[in-house]
């Protein structure tokens, strides 16, 4: 094969770098070519490429880049600004042409050498001016004796720029830095500076630039002449299999390297790719057979001490038969854990009370029930549960939540079977939270139903409430509620320990039971709330939100205010096309409503934000739960407004 012509200006202007087993001249390029610190850098593939007769490939990218190189080296030689829209959008971040500034400085002309070889290369622009463009496009003055070396950029996306910190550490970076020096003996201060230029439809742009010292400047270059010596070292190798190789560099950018396929460390890549699917398929399998408890983040239950642990898995797999083994030993394993699951006696519906009572008894708190599995338990203990309430999770278990009543049994034979696997002992907790029975607020239908109080955060063409959950007949609707007390001032917080709060929640209406029609008893008809904010007014006392830690004095869990959130969003928007309720929880709204693919946390946020709770001190333990980290992050904006104790544990 034909090799095809060089395009490195080095290369043209003072032949290959590598002749014979000689290095006659090193660059930017080549070192972090072969650097494995770098980005795609690998011995083995400069070996190749440089000894082994290789081609070099150059892709669109590549080229996409010269391109855009061409343009701005015109721009700054004759002042004419004949740039395409993607050198455009960063031409806040290119100098002004004038005096000062030297394109595609030569660094050959600048006496730099390594390890003994004279090293080459050009500099996009160097700028002497002791001034700089920072971040935000703005002129900015640099110390005495400073110069500045930029580099442009081309991207597919602004994503991948690196930071400043990032730019001073490259090698391309701190060889032009080095070469700056030993041709400007007088410089202090070294700029490096890479300006981004995003290709496509888009184009955007983004400055990186680190202001280093000499001293910085030439510890850096002490590892890139390191590097040249191994280049010094593999050139002289004839066989390939002796150079080093970097197996981080056979998939960089996104993209192969091209000598995976004759190239022992691809190979053993394309191995190590098998034996992690093998490794990927294997955990999905465990997770599937583990039931519900296999999504929680709980630790084990212990074995007991006639059980072996099984072996944790070799990190890399890298021993077929080992692997095999460990899937028969895991697989016997779950096989008997599922007989004892199925081995279970099976209760009665009617005896769903006591299932309940059986999960309370493993210790590990309650989980959190929706739907039919919340209406089913409520019907079983006498509880009355409007439509859309349900029960709120504790503990380990707060953050599952069961939909079907079949799932409390399936839950209750998963805790007994690991119970009767591992008979030791389990630790009760001292205290467990009680279970929260969560109702919506009290409505006042009307037509159509009125939008939240938050300046149109419902959009105009939401769908009614569904008409099977609706009160009989259409009572007027009545003004909303004026708070007694007129909104106070923010205080400015005071040092000390926080006053102790009491609720001032008010427990919620309750809601007549369901007629057999399917609707709901009318209640009686009182003054239109807004359905996010609890009926009683605030009272006396300061705002306190304890995430995931708890206070000295009493707090109040805020539960009952976002089920009472997810309730009335829910009974809105979680209505199929034919009119019938789907799973009350906005989470898995349906993808069309306005609280599909996501958008219920913008939705949640807004509410939390613009309609709070009343002033109390206020606890919620969010767990893995992204509903609740959303309304844990509206809550802090709602404090800050506020000026209120805002208290987040880490755990």
């Amino acid at each position: 094969m034909t090799k095809a012509p060089s395009t490195h200006k080095a290369t043209i202007e003072l032949g290959e770098a590598v002749s014979g087993n000689k290095l006659m001249w090193a660059s930017a390029t080549l070192i972090t070519g072969a650097d494995p610190q770098s980005e795609g850098g690998c011995l083995r593939r400069t070996w190749y490429e440089r000894v082994g007769g290789k081609e070099r490939v150059t892709t669109a990218a590549m080229t996409a880049g010269s391109g855009i190189h061409a343009e701005i080296e015109g721009y700054l030689k004759t002042g004419v600004a004949a740039l395409s829209p993607t050198v455009m959008a960063g031409r806040g971040f290119i100098p002004e042409p004038g005096d000062r500034l030297t394109v595609e400085a030569s660094i050959a002309k600048a006496g730099l050498t390594a390890c003994g070889v004279p090293v080459a290369g050009h500099i996009d622009l160097l700028n002497t001016r002791e001034e700089y463009l920072d971040a935000t496009g703005e002129l900015r003055s640099d110390p005495k004796n400073t110069v500045e070396v930029i580099d442009w950029k081309s991207t597919s996306d602004i994503k991948w720029a690196k930071t400043a910190e990032q730019v001073a550490a490259t090698i391309q970076m701190n060889t032009y830095g080095a070469a700056v020096l030993t041709k400007l003996p007088d410089t202090e201060h070294v700029r490096l500076t890479h300006v981004y230029f995003q290709r496509g439809a888009r184009p955007k742009a983004l400055l990186s630039t680190s202001l280093r010292t000499r001293e910085q400047i030439a510890g850096r270059w002490k590892y890139a002449e390191s590097i040249v010596r191994t280049i010094i070292d593999a050139i002289k190798e004839s066989d390939v299999n002796k150079v080093d190789g970097n197996n981080k560099a056979c998939k960089s950018y996104n993209q192969a390297c091209p000598h995976t396929s004759y190239c022992s460390v691809g190979n053993h890549n394309s191995l190590d790719d098998l034996y992690s699917k093998i490794a990927k398929d294997y955990q999905q399998k465990v997770d599937t057979k583990m039931g519900l408890l296999s999504g929680l983040n709980m630790p084990p239950i212990p074995l007991a001490p006639n059980q072996a642990q099984l072996p944790a898995p070799a990190p890399d797999f890298a021993q077929p038969p080992d692997i095999r083994q460990q899937l028969a030993d895991e697989e016997q394993r779950l096989r008997a854990q599922q007989v004892q699951v199925q081995q279970m006696p099976v209760a009665a519906p009617m005896g769903l009370k006591a299932v309940w009572d059986r999960l309370q008894a493993h210790g590990r708190g309650m989980p959190a029930l929706g739907g039919a599995a919340a209406q089913a338990l409520a019907a079983a203990s006498g509880i009355g549960l409007g439509v859309g309430a349900g029960l709120a999770g504790t503990g380990q278990l707060g953050t599952l939540m069961l939909l079907d009543p079949a799932h409390i049994y399936q839950l209750a034979g998963e805790l007994e079977a690991q119970a009767q696997l591992n008979p030791a002992p389990m630790a009760l907790p001292s205290a467990q939270e009680p279970v929260q029975i969560v109702t919506p607020p009290q409505y006042v239908p009307a037509a159509p139903v009125p939008s939240v109080q938050s300046g149109g955060l419902l959009p105009p063409d939401a769908p009614a409430s569904n008409p099977a959950f609706a009160s009989a007949g259409p009572p007027p609707v009545a003004a909303p509620t004026t708070p007694t007390t007129e909104p106070v001032a923010a205080a400015p917080k005071k040092r000390g320990r926080p006053k102790s709060a009491t609720s001032d929640t008010a427990p919620l209406a309750p809601v007549a039971p369901p007629l057999s029609g399917g609707t709901q008893a009318a209640p009686t008809p009182t003054a239109a709330v807004s359905p996010f904010i609890p009926t009683a007014a605030a009272t006396s006392g300061d705002l306190e939100v304890y995430i995931n830690c708890r206070p000295s004095h009493p707090t109040v869990s805020l539960h009952p205010y976002i089920d009472r959130i997810n309730a009335e969003l829910s009974r809105r928007y979680c209505v199929g096309a034919n009119g019938q309720p789907t799973i009350q929880d906005i989470r898995v709204a349906p993808k069309d409503s306005p609280l599909g693919y996501g958008a219920w946390e913008g939705v949640l946020h807004e509410i939390v934000r613009t309609s709070p709770p009343p002033n109390a001190a206020y606890h919620l333990d969010i767990g893995t739960s992204k509903l609740l980290e959303t309304v844990a992050d509206a809550m802090l904006v709602v404090c800050n407004v506020r000026e209120a104790l805002f208290v987040k544990g880490v755990i």
